[in-house]
């Protein structure tokens, strides 16, 4: 047991670890190639798209974590393939609404619109698929 807990920790914990760590490295790089007003909109758009992945993903990952470990066989099954479809169907619905209203969203969010290619590359972010597979179960 503790031989798994030391083994998960190794894999989970410091893999997490370093990539926050990677990130407070690699502040005075972005500083350095970008300009403030850049470096802005840039952390605006990661904002951006960190908020429609939230709304995409329903939390469904996370609401559904608390039933599997009480759930048996074909009804476990069911639940996390509902559980995959709603968050599939709802975040193509999100990521295509973003999509065709991106230089509405680019004018409101940069007051520029010049942005919404930028806004349009963001969508395609909400519902990749590594985004729809990084279920915890």
């Amino acid at each position: 047991m503790l031989k798994d807990l030391a083994k998960s920790f190794l894999i989970y914990g410091l893999a997490s670890g370093l990539s926050k760590a990677l990130l407070i490295l690699l502040v005075p790089v972005y500083t350095h190639l970008f300009s403030a007003d850049d470096y802005a909109l840039i952390d605006l758009l990661a904002g951006f798209v960190a908020l429609c992945v939230l709304i995409g993903m329903l939390q469904m990952e996370s609401a559904i974590g608390r039933y599997y470990y009480e759930l048996n066989g074909e009804e476990k099954i069911r639940f996390i393939s509902t559980a995959f479809w709603s968050i599939v169907v709802f975040s193509i619905f999100v990521s295509t609404l973003i999509l065709f209203s991106a230089d509405s969203i680019a004018h409101f969010l940069f007051e520029r619109d010049d942005f919404g290619n930028l806004i349009k590359i963001a969508s395609f972010r909400i519902s990749s698929i590594k985004r729809l597979l990084n279920l915890p179960f």
